[in-house]
């Protein structure tokens, strides 16, 4: 009897376990319509949620299972619906699931410079650093190169920026300049970059650390010493207007980085937007 009823508890707890690991490493359901925060506080990467609805923001996660740990060039990719950032205490990418919960993913061939800025596009995660390059690197696991980096040559090196995103329409890079402001447009291609507009803010003895889009081609970004967000008009990618406007507040830090499903639809939940004034900026 007593055989079967340790038996029968080995099954329960091999079941569990097979559970929690599968809970563990779940994707994202769907493409969320909310963007992503990851800060830097008091020794560790906390996780937070942006409602481009509203501009409210919430704590995801403050425990992310990789100890302590810095995680930026934070990134949302569609093809697996999980997202990923490089861990610049190991040089490692990391996917995260749905809880922000890390798993390290080591490259082929380990970088030997931290990265800042980064970004997916078609299973593909692009990063940067000024004077070092812009790269790429497979996440498709069924590739030859899978986590391989590549550098693509040729690229310009001198934007002095600290995150970029891709556009939902137009799948070029564009990023925020911290020092003059400036939106810089980047061909993921062979890294050709040029100026679009100016949003008329800067980040000088900071940076504008985080960058994501809405689905209509609205590009945020974030300065982290004051936790400011803004908000800049690259609705139609062939006549950019670049209009830009202050949007909401989030947590000063020294160390910032945003990610999106830039296909995602922003969605208003109970909220009342009928007696907004024009100045809101909002069309929900």
């Amino acid at each position: 009897m007593k055989i079967l009823q340790r038996l029968h508890l080995a099954v329960i707890a091999l079941t569990f376990t097979t559970y929690t690991n599968a809970l563990w490493a779940a994707p994202f359901s769907e493409c969320p319509s909310e963007a992503f925060l990851s800060q830097y506080i008091s020794g560790a990467t906390h996780y937070k949620a942006v409602d481009l609805s509203t501009g409210s923001i919430k704590t995801l996660q403050s425990d992310d299972s990789l100890g302590s740990n810095s995680i930026n060039a934070l990134a949302f990719n569609e093809a697996d619906r999980h997202v990923y950032g490089f861990n610049m205490t190991t040089r490692e990418l990391v996917r995260f699931d749905n809880q922000f919960r890390g798993t390290s993913l080591p490259f082929t061939n380990p970088p030997a410079n931290n990265f800042f800025v980064g970004d997916i596009n078609d299973n593909i995660y692009y990063f940067y650093r000024k004077g070092v390059g812009l790269f790429y690197a497979h996440l498709d696991p069924t590739r030859p190169d899978y986590l391989t980096i590549n550098k693509i040559e040729g690229a310009d090196q001198s934007m002095v920026i600290a995150d970029f995103a891709f556009h939902p329409k137009d799948s070029k890079l564009y990023a925020v300049g911290s020092r003059n402001g400036d939106i810089y447009q980047i061909n993921p291609s062979n890294g050709s970059t040029i100026v679009v507009a100016n949003t008329g803010f800067t980040a000088n003895g900071s940076a504008f650390g985080a960058a994501y889009f809405d689905v209509n081609g609205y590009l945020y970004f974030v300065k982290n010493n004051d936790g400011s967000v803004y908000r800049s008009d690259l609705t139609d990618p062939e006549n950019i207007s670049g209009k830009t406007v202050y949007f909401a507040k989030a947590t000063p830090t020294n160390s910032n980085d945003g990610a999106r499903c830039a296909n995602a639809p922003v969605i208003a939940t109970n909220t009342d937007f009928g007696d907004a004034p024009d100045s809101y900026g909002t069309s929900l």
